[in-house]
């Protein structure tokens, strides 16, 4: 489960799987951002927005255990560090078309807990 606020959209939500040992997840996100929602914040012309629909390929390149800071008692805890693509469709643009747009992320995961002794959804 991801989500955020603010950025291209006004809220982003997305859900996903991981792969190869929790290194590699795919997650499809839902946003919004209309023009009733931009006018509240803004006044200069709209852009794009509209209702947004998206896909995210991401890939651990770092992981930081909490145990090694603070103890055996902490190896529940810890943060990862990813790199990836995002692609995202806008159903409104200055245009009136959709349009495509894409992104190069890097995304700090934290806190990411583990279950012990969990074998399915154990983070």
């Amino acid at each position: 489960m991801d989500w955020h606020f603010w950025g291209a959209t006004l809220f982003d939500i997305g859900v996903g799987l991981t792969f190869f040992d929790d290194n590699v997840r795919l997650q499809a996100q839902f946003g919004q951002f209309t023009p009733t929602q931009w006018k509240l914040f803004v006044d200069n012309p709209f852009r794009y927005g509209g209702n947004v629909f998206g896909g995210k390929i991401l890939a651990n390149v770092g992981t930081v255990p909490f145990r090694y800071f603070f103890g055996p008692n902490w190896a529940w805890l810890s943060a990862n560090f990813t790199i990836g693509a995002n692609f995202s469709v806008f159903s409104l643009s200055q245009s009136g078309k959709a349009q495509v747009l894409s992104a190069l992320l890097g995304q700090v995961e934290f806190p990411r807990v583990t279950i012990p002794k969990q074998s399915m959804f154990g983070t």
